[in-house]
């Protein structure tokens, strides 16, 4: 048993030695983001309306910024809960550095008229900068008032958690 141990120990302090960024390349670190988005919507279907969004936040790792999503939808065919998917949505720190995910998830009404509750998950699918390559995932919640004089734009309130690689791992 003692020699069998040992050669795990070997093993894995030779990998350290040999490639040392490969062997944690895996590792990933907490994650929070929470954006307060002005959204508006138009229509891009017969039960679909596209989302353009822009928001600032704060975010773990990236620090003060914006978030932008121009490649959303709402498909309201799932009634009552609609379906929402992001391709693409971006963070971007003051400096620039970008880190891109994709979310899906659904959009729930409530017994308040034009509020809706925002829940799904998200993946990180890169990044540039600090973040190039970066991968990780996690979930979101958010908090919607849609303008009911036009069902054309929100204020919504997107809070993320979950992980992400160490900035700067991946270069």
């Amino acid at each position: 048993m003692k020699t069998v141990l040992r050669t795990v120990v070997i093993v894995v302090a030779a990998m350290l030695v040999v490639s040392p960024g490969q062997a944690f390349a895996g590792t990933l670190v907490p994650f929070s983001a929470t954006y307060l988005e002005q959204v508006t919507f138009s229509p891009c279907g017969a039960t679909v309306l596209c989302v353009h969004a822009r928001g600032v936040g704060l975010a773990t790792h990236i620090g003060a910024g914006t978030d932008v999503n121009d490649a959303g939808t709402v498909d309201f065919a799932t009634a009552p809960c609609a379906t929402v998917q992001t391709p693409l949505a971006s963070f971007i720190g003051a400096n620039g550095d970008t880190i891109s995910v994709s979310l899906s998830g659904t959009g729930c009404p409530t017994s308040v008229f034009g509020l809706d509750l925002l829940n799904g998950t998200y993946i990180v699918t890169g990044g540039t900068g600090r973040f190039a390559g970066a991968h990780g995932g996690g979930s979101a919640f958010g908090v919607s008032q849609v303008d009911t004089s036009c069902f054309c734009r929100a204020t919504t309130t997107l809070t993320f958690t979950g992980q992400v690689s160490p900035p700067g791992s991946l270069k």
